[in-house]
């Protein structure tokens, strides 16, 4: 026999529509715009409020003349008719047409393929060599071997080449600007630039065997390794060191290695400001457009009787007014969270000085506001705030906090502008330990422990004090 029990518990469950709204909340200025413009393309509905002319057409005057419903073709016959080459025929004869230059972009493949045309080499070898060229990748450098090679393109073209062959067209190849194009590596890229050289000044050949030889020890600062092996002095050693370093690292750096790469654009979502010392806040939604339902269209879809597109528009008028609605509490949201922060942190944005940076977490913020903290960290990602003293990311506001000897409690962000300053001041010939480092924190009050600096210097991208001697 079945036995029936009833059981109550209380779940929670996220409906879609709240899921919607935080990953609407989590949206930057940029993509604000971007999702703004895809539903006003895909929504019919969806409209720029103008204010200006919803409150014009309200005050305009009642007339019973009748439209006229008729107009002057030959005048605005040409409105629309583009400039475009292919409807050059369309414009009037009495139009001007001014032959407007065309930039030509191409990418250092299409450079290194055209100076191989203007050499004096046989059919054979250019196929050779475009191969190797196609074969590099965007620093310039070869990642296969010549046997490797060598196969590649028997393979490739359907015939048979040597070895020899192929190195024959490596030489042509690393003689094309920029030189040294389809190295093997780093090292064979240096020695290849100090062969250049040395033919001006024979004294690079130290510095030839110093880069065969001991590369690894002059990554790792071993200049007493280098200075016995290599039987020279430091006097020597402090003449070769800044050769080499002034050599490049990539034959391809600083070339347009790919003409559609589009740089990373910071827009602030927040633009704060003094008036008369006090600070003033605001969105920078100045490219994000108000919204509307466009009423015409609304108006002669509604007398549609097919169940359809009544299906349609009710749909889209949802989405319209949700994406509305959605704005608005968005603004009201980010508004309430970065005047907290500002509040907060007044001292810092008053001055600009890091040390009077406040030690803050999400839940912090999240308190003031009687908000989850997930709300903040979504209104705080990705999102910028442009001061005085520039453009900050509100993430790298948040930081724990360390006790000092005295009791207070300091930022780690001023715990890491202390140790940056360290290093800036001190002598590259003995530069300070972790564990020096360690004390000298100890001596301004700062209590951490020595893999804590290490985290720290890490996180500034300061490498260990054996990397960073100098002679």
């Amino acid at each position: 026999m079945i036995n029936l029990t009833l059981q109550s518990k209380q779940t929670l469950r996220i409906l879609p529509s709240q899921i919607q709204w935080l990953n609407f909340l989590q949206l930057s200025t940029i993509e604000l715009e971007a999702k703004v413009q895809q539903e006003l393309e895909e929504n019919p509905l969806l409209d720029i409020a103008d204010s200006f002319t919803e409150t014009s057409t309200d005050t305009l005057p009642n007339t019973s003349e009748p439209i006229k419903e008729y107009m002057d073709w030959d005048e605005f016959r040409h409105d629309d008719i583009t400039d475009y080459k292919t409807e050059i025929d369309h414009l009037p004869t009495h139009c001007a047409v001014s032959n407007l230059p065309v930039r030509q972009e191409s990418s250092w493949y299409d450079g290194l393929i055209e100076q191989l045309s203007h050499l004096s080499i046989s059919k054979r070898q250019v196929v050779i060599s475009e191969y190797i060229i196609g074969s590099l990748d965007t620093n310039g450098f070869c990642a296969y071997n010549i046997e490797e090679l060598t196969d590649d393109i028997s393979f490739a073209n359907n015939l048979f080449v040597t070895t020899q062959e192929v190195e024959e067209c490596l030489a042509i190849v690393q003689q094309l600007e920029p030189k040294g194009l389809a190295c093997y590596n780093l090292q064979a890229y240096l020695l290849f630039q100090l062969q250049q050289k040395v033919l001006i000044d024979d004294s690079l050949r130290l510095a030839i065997k110093i880069v065969s030889q001991h590369l690894d020890d002059l990554a790792n600062h071993n200049y007493e390794r280098i200075m016995k092996y290599c039987h020279i002095g430091e006097s020597q050693l402090k003449y070769i060191i800044p050769q080499i370093l002034s050599l490049k690292t990539q034959p391809l750096h600083c070339q347009d290695t790919n003409i559609w790469d589009t740089k990373a654009t910071i827009i602030p979502d927040y633009i704060l400001s003094y008036e008369n010392e006090a600070i003033e806040i605001h969105l920078n939604t100045t490219k994000i457009p108000p919204l509307k339902i466009n009423k015409s269209y609304l108006d002669s879809f509604a007398r549609q009787t097919d169940k359809s597109t009544q299906q349609f528009i009710q749909a889209k008028v949802a989405s319209a007014n949700w994406l509305i609605e959605a704005i608005q509490q968005r603004e009201s949201t980010m508004l309430k969270m970065i005047q907290a922060l500002v509040e907060f942190q007044k001292d810092y944005f008053m001055s600009g000085d890091i040390a009077q940076l406040k030690p803050m977490i999400l839940k912090d913020i999240a308190q003031c506001i009687n908000m989850d903290i997930s709300t903040v960290s979504r209104v705080t990602s990705g999102k910028y705030i442009q001061t005085p003293f520039g453009i900050i990311h509100l993430k790298s506001l948040f930081s724990e906090g360390i006790k000092t000897n005295g009791g207070h409690e300091v930022s780690n962000k001023q715990i890491q502008e202390f140790i940056a300053h360290l290093i800036d001041k001190e002598d590259k010939n003995y530069p300070l330990s972790d564990s020096q480092l360690v004390a000298k924190l100890t001596e301004k009050g700062f209590f951490i422990a020595r893999r804590t600096v290490a985290k720290y210097r890490d996180h500034l991208a300061i490498q260990a004090a054996p990397l960073r001697r100098k002679l």
